[in-house]
């Protein structure tokens, strides 16, 4: 058993040594309060310990924000990882009453963390990483940062985030990550550690280019090299279609699901994609048992999905084309289903055979495809059909297998200590007291030697017979 945790939960990852400027934008609003904003800098000096700090590869910058954003320390400011976490701890929490701002935070810092006079480097990758609990309004802050070649990553705190919003700020769906309470964040802190080093983040997983041009994955930014004579950065071309996809949502299992997409200018048809996992592949909508929507038509476009299943959780994409080429949405709307965490209890049934009374335990588990609840999520990425593992969270089969072999564990441990008592009871009811602690049998008589009394068992069973027959079938403490 202890080489199968050691199997499950191994795998700790060496330092990223990739040359990158990380900005950290922490929420300190009034919703956070003071033991949660300490758990955020917990999380936050754990996190860094998978970077290798240092002026030749990892900077880090904090700016904690409400209302109004504060750089705590800019990326230059410290060269070691120490220094850094000591500056994490020393940063206090004010109630000012402030609510949360995202936009302006991301606004803050493009204009200001993301210069050479706050420490940034014109050859770093460029990452930001917002946590929140909260949600705002945002404009086209985001836009504006990715478009100036910065990753952003989201991790979502409680319920009181907006789940959708967040995956549109990210870089890619697949960039955010949630978690239901504070006191579980530390859940997502290796993986996201993985995602975010720049030597293993896929800046063509968003399939930037328009009109089947090729994206070249460079380290920071992505490079698409279009067909013809285009020279636009995603290969867009005068006159194509302006798409979006509509906004992506969850459906329970069983149930149909709808996706918006809004088209301007000249289109003669309509695709889907889907994205699950990294892998991106067309949607079949010609199967009408499962889809139908605007597939060709560009009045009113939009995808249903018949009765979702756990294989539909993903992000879809809306593209457009005309005489000219085929252009595609910049988002993609996330699918999913409502979120259950997995759960295993146990219970004891009391049943009475010939005057005993016999606990019988019960362990329930909800461990099936149902807990596929959030593809970027604390719980999920246990598919039962499928050996992919979703590299968004900890794998939720872990959790429940551990949950179950503990219940196994407790309820095993109470059976046995029943299990115990009973033969005690027995043979002491059977056999007297001294016989229950000398011998599980009977009592033996002792004759005297020169050095030693030597113990001689009985081996008349006649009265042992004669003492159980009554019970009829035997002893067994699980009757």
């Amino acid at each position: 058993m202890f080489f199968i945790f050691i199997f499950l939960f191994s795998g700790v990852s060496a330092k990223c040594l990739s040359k990158e400027d990380i900005v950290i934008l922490v929420d300190k609003s009034d919703s956070v309060g003071d033991h949660n904003f300490e758990i955020l800098k917990t999380f936050t000096r754990n996190f860094l310990v998978h970077f290798a700090i240092d002026p030749g590869a990892s900077q880090v910058s904090v700016v904690t924000f409400d209302n109004n954003p504060k750089e705590e320390f800019n990326l230059n400011q410290y060269s070691s990882l120490r220094e850094i976490q000591q500056a994490i701890s020393n940063i206090p929490y004010s109630r000012r009453r402030g609510g949360t701002d995202i936009g302006y935070a991301l606004n803050f810092t493009r204009q200001n963390s993301f210069t050479p006079s706050h420490g940034a480097r014109t050859d770093a990758t460029k990452i930001v990483i917002l946590i929140t609990d909260g949600q705002s309004p945002i404009d086209k802050e985001a836009e504006l940062l990715k478009d100036e070649n910065v990753t952003i990553f989201c991790v979502g705190v409680t319920n009181g985030i907006n789940e959708q919003q967040l995956r549109r700020v990210s870089s890619h769906n697949d960039y955010t990550y949630t978690t239901e309470s504070f006191a579980n964040l530390s859940r997502i802190q290796t993986i996201l550690a993985e995602k975010t080093c720049a030597d293993r983040i896929n800046d063509c997983l968003s399939n930037p280019c328009h009109n089947g041009g090729t994206c070249e994955d460079q380290q920071g930014k992505y490079v698409c090299h279009c067909r013809g004579t285009t020279t636009d950065k995603n290969c867009y071309v005068p006159g194509f279609p302006t798409v979006k996809t509509g906004l992506g949502g969850t459906t329970a299992l069983g149930n149909n699901a709808t996706i918006s997409c809004f088209v301007l200018g000249g289109c003669t048809g309509i695709i889907w994609e889907f994205q699950h996992n990294g892998v991106t592949s067309i949607v079949d909508t010609s199967d009408s048992s499962k889809y139908s929507g605007g597939t060709v038509t560009c009045t009113t476009p939009s995808l249903t999905i018949y009765s979702f299943a756990v294989s539909d959780i993903g992000s879809y994409r809306c593209l457009a084309k005309n005489s000219i080429g085929t252009a595609h949405s910049p988002v993609m709307a996330f699918m999913d289903i409502p979120k259950y965490s997995p759960s295993v209890s146990y219970t004891f049934t009391k049943s009475v055979a010939n005057g005993v009374a016999i606990n019988v335990a019960n362990i329930v588990s909800n461990a099936e495809s149902k807990i596929n609840v959030d593809s970027c999520g604390t719980f999920y990425d246990y598919d039962p059909s499928s050996s992919v593992e979703n590299p968004c969270t900890m794998s939720t089969w872990k959790v429940t297998l551990t949950a179950v072999l503990s219940a196994g564990a407790l309820v095993g441990g109470i059976l046995l200590a029943y299990r115990l008592y009973r033969m005690k009871v027995l043979r002491s009811s059977l056999f007297g007291e001294k016989a229950s602690r000398v011998s599980p049998y009977k009592e033996f008589s002792q004759q005297s030697t020169k050095e030693h009394d030597v113990p001689t068992f009985n081996t008349d069973t006649s009265n042992l017979e004669q003492s159980v027959a009554p019970r009829g079938h035997g002893f067994s403490p699980f009757r």
